[in-house]
């Protein structure tokens, strides 16, 4: 996709966060399941917060930054680039 759409000017980037807690998320999950899906798959020990990764996506929209299309940012190790599930 990135490279047909760059053929028409877009650039397609993808930011790939972990567990993002948000108002919403603090009032359906659990302190309990935040705190085991956290041990289990977040080798930093504490969900992403919101403001951590705003920035990322001010970053992919700035006009410096032409050169990267079809890139994924992970702002957080998760569970498949080395934290092995408990």
């Amino acid at each position: 996709m990135a490279i047909i759409m760059a053929l028409y000017g877009f650039r397609v980037n993808a930011v790939c966060p972990g567990y993002i807690q948000i108002p919403m998320s603090v009032e359906i999950d659990s302190p309990e399941f935040t705190q085991k899906f956290v041990d289990k798959y977040i080798p930093i020990n504490r969900p992403d917060k919101v403001e951590e990764i705003a920035p990322i996506f001010l970053f992919w929209q700035a006009k410096k930054v032409v050169l990267l299309q079809g890139k994924q940012l992970l702002p957080m190790v998760n569970n498949w680039q080395g934290k092995s599930p408990k």
